[in-house]
């Protein structure tokens, strides 16, 4: 339990926002008195600078942050689109290590493979070249379209 510096109320630790700066690891505020603080923030600001100043000044402040650190944020954006299809950065590392690099359908080695998962149950598959994973997309990942196409290319 930890009493919020804001709203004083005793709370459980999950009320609270993780923090690496203090020392038992949490936030001094409770969420709600966070986000209320936070509202109160930018409303000031916004009423002080003005709406499309504020969106000018944040622009601005991504465009710097992006300059700064192209590495953070190609991870975090890379960590966004694993996460979405079920995977991690250290099961897509793992992955790309037994593949040797190595699309699973072409065998072509890429510096970057795309995570492949089922659109049914949402697991993580195997890693395939872009390539590869368009046209499995394409096909709509129907056994039989495929099955036609190979017919079509075998008579032709």
């Amino acid at each position: 339990m930890k009493v919020c510096r804001d709203c004083g109320e005793e709370k459980e630790y999950a009320e609270f926002y993780r923090s690496s700066h203090i020392k038992d690891g949490y936030n001094s505020w409770c969420k709600i008195c966070t986000r209320k603080r936070k509202a109160a923030s930018n409303a000031k600001r916004v009423s002080e600078m003005g709406e499309i100043a504020d969106r000018l000044r944040r622009k601005e402040y991504v465009s710097r942050y992006r300059s700064k650190y192209p590495e953070r944020v190609a991870r975090s954006s890379r960590h966004q689109k694993l996460k979405k299809f079920g995977w991690s950065i250290d099961a897509y590392e793992e992955q790309y290590a037994v593949q040797e690099g190595r699309c699973y359908v072409c065998d072509l080695f890429k510096e970057v493979l795309h995570a492949d998962h089922d659109h049914t149950t949402g697991k993580p598959r195997k890693l395939l070249c872009s390539n590869c994973n368009t046209a499995l997309g394409l096909l709509k990942e129907d056994i039989k379209i495929m099955q036609n196409l190979i017919d079509y290319v075998g008579e032709h």
